[in-house]
């Protein structure tokens, strides 16, 4: 899909081309006060952020690009739980056709966002991992199993690091300047 397609259900009128970036926005797509996303830049998640190793060597570097770059496309909510599916109002009375629009509006926006969530964390993710966790409803109750999980997968690595790290032992002519920064940035990286 190129930076100018258009997803299901949008009209030209609600299409603007950025000129100053040449980045393609939609109008209107999620909520007030979000009038505009960017439709290019999922290649640039693509390959900003490294998928998810099954073993969790990776889980910190991970999470801490995975974060970023899904605050860039405005859906953290979705993973912290914060952004909240919208409840069905109770009408009554004259208002009830314009509560019911309202309502299928905000619910169809946090929709098109939960789907944007859940795609991006589906494409980094190992497939033992999603397979585990594809039953959960929403975004945000996959992401908390997932982070315990592999928090403490990164926990034992630290536990093995550091036990790597006491048993070192220096042999003559080697470059102990190298082995020691090598092993320093695993036990910085298990730490935090």
């Amino acid at each position: 899909m190129g930076p100018e397609a258009k997803t299901t259900g949008e009209s030209t009128s609600d299409v603007a081309k950025d000129s100053m970036s040449g980045c393609t926005h939609v109008e209107g797509a999620y909520s007030d006060s979000d009038t505009k996303v960017s439709r290019t830049s999922l290649s640039d998640f693509t390959n900003a952020v490294e998928k998810l190793e099954s073993s969790g060597s990776n889980w910190v570097i991970f999470h801490k690009r995975f974060k970023i770059a899904v605050k860039q496309k405005k859906v953290w909510g979705h993973f912290d739980g914060t952004s909240i599916k919208p409840e069905k109002p109770v009408v009554t009375g004259k208002s009830s056709v314009d509560e019911m629009a309202a309502y299928k509006r905000r619910l169809n926006a946090w929709e098109e966002r939960e789907d944007l969530a859940m795609y991006l964390l589906t494409q980094k993710l190992p497939d033992s991992t999603f397979t585990k966790y594809m039953r959960k409803e929403t975004v945000a109750e996959m992401w908390e199993t997932i982070s315990q999980e592999f928090t403490e997968k990164s926990m034992l690595m630290r536990s093995y690091l550091h036990s790597e790290f006491m048993a070192m032992r220096y042999e003559k002519g080697a470059d102990l300047r190298a082995e020691f920064d090598r092993r320093l940035a695993k036990t910085i990286i298990a730490r935090s």
